[in-house]
């Protein structure tokens, strides 16, 4: 059934573009050819499939051509400049963000703050493009062209950065591209001028559908991280360890660990850890749920608790989050520590759909440093941030890993295990 429906709907674009281009006389039916990957581009999109964006390119390079027909000159000019590239970079970057390599790609959400830097960017940037434009001989309507363009490069980066969003802006650009072509007509030129009005009206329907489609796919990545936040019993599974809920029953095994000074002095626990700081914490983090995922790591072999790991979402940006890792002394130097760090990595990535895990480490904690730079960890920064064990204020060093060098790492080391 789904097969006979692409299919279907590859036809139907294509008798209705091609179509069209033939009543209205379509000059070398480049605006048929235009419409036609308009059609597939959103049809892909609306699936949230990577590979659109090749579709996308294409539709860049034909509507560059009709613009240079139309004498849109600064439209052409932008879409080799800064279109192509762009919808370049979309391809690449929707494609590095199919975590579960089904050709759908995870989606980011929007804050108010990204929201106003990026309405302030359009307007600066149409003025500008704008007055360059109308320096051009034979240039037509500089500042509707100047807008158009703008919108569009707003759309593609932002569609390619994975945000909803970006629909509203090519919904924008449309309805500005309709009067565009209305106003060329009213002027006299009609070339490919009746077909890229109507090209706009279905483009703006097409993009319309794309825009309810990604909130409903937002919303459903969105159920599945809720589903997952309140789910019982979460467990992650290694060769040697179990990333499992806290229980009130590790009490023992939490303060044999924590109170520990050479443990303690690279955290910002209290120390010494008493039974009243095991309890306290127990009781507020045996459950896990509203983007906070505290676990216990289990040692398969024996069953006991020897250290900790948590990641915490950031309640601005849900695709980033912050967290650390602990062990009990003498658990450390057999590599326990990078595979719980691994473990914990990877259901951030894959199961919350993260994009960025941050964490900081004290200037003095080599272990930590060398771990978390292994495995594709890179250095933002530094800031004083007090340490409970010291009694003073140390350097702390800044670092986030992102998803695409984890996979990266997690790529090259099942590689190196192969061989």
């Amino acid at each position: 059934m789904k097969k006979l429906k692409v299919i279907s709907y590859f036809f139907g674009s294509l008798i209705i573009s091609y179509g069209l281009g033939i009543i209205f006389h379509d000059k070398y039916l480049i605006g048929s050819t235009t419409l036609f990957l308009g059609f597939i581009q959103t049809g892909l999109m609306t699936k949230g499939k990577w590979y659109e964006e090749f579709a996308g390119l294409l539709e860049t390079i034909s509507s560059a051509i009709v613009c240079i027909l139309a004498g849109l000159y600064g439209s052409a000019i932008f879409s080799g400049l800064i279109l192509v590239p762009a919808a370049i970079f979309s391809m690449i970057n929707w494609k590095k963000h199919d975590a579960d390599k089904d050709g759908i790609v995870d989606l980011n959400k929007m804050t108010l703050k990204k929201s106003v830097l990026i309405v302030i960017s359009i307007l600066a940037s149409s003025a500008l493009v704008s007055f360059l434009i109308s320096l051009i001989p034979g240039q037509n309507l500089p500042v509707l062209d100047s807008v158009t363009n703008i919108l569009n490069v707003a759309g593609i980066v932002l569609i390619g950065l994975r945000y909803k969003e970006g629909w509203i802006f090519w919904l924008i650009c449309n309805l500005v591209e309709l009067s565009m072509w209305i106003t060329l007509l009213s002027k006299g030129y009609f070339g490919n001028t009746i077909m890229m009005i109507i090209t706009s009206v279905i483009y703006f329907a097409l993009n319309l559908w794309g825009f309810v489609s990604f909130i409903k796919m937002r919303k459903q990545q969105e159920n599945k991280m809720i589903k997952l936040r309140h789910s019982k019993n979460q467990k992650i599974e290694t060769e040697r360890l179990i990333l499992r809920e806290w229980k009130m029953s590790d009490l023992t095994d939490l303060v044999e660990g924590l109170n520990n000074f050479e443990t303690a002095k690279n955290l910002t626990v209290p120390f010494p850890y008493s039974k009243k700081d095991g309890k306290d914490f127990l009781k507020k983090h045996k459950a896990n749920g509203g983007g906070k995922y505290y676990f216990a790591i289990v040692l398969k072999e024996t069953g006991k608790v020897i250290g900790g790991t948590n990641i915490s979402v950031c309640a601005e940006d849900s695709t980033v989050a912050g967290g650390g890792i602990w062990l009990n002394e003498k658990n450390t130097g057999k590599g326990l520590g990078t595979e719980a760090w691994v473990a914990r990595a990877n259901f951030g990535f894959t199961d919350l759909n993260l994009s960025v895990l941050s964490q900081g480490f004290y200037e003095f904690n080599e272990r930590s440093k060398h771990m978390q730079l292994k495995v594709g960890g890179k250095i933002t920064g530094e800031k004083m941030l007090y340490c409970p064990a010291l009694k003073c204020e140390v350097k702390e060093i800044l670092c986030d890993l992102k998803k695409e060098d984890f996979y990266k790492y997690l790529k090259m080391h099942k590689t190196k295990a192969n061989n």
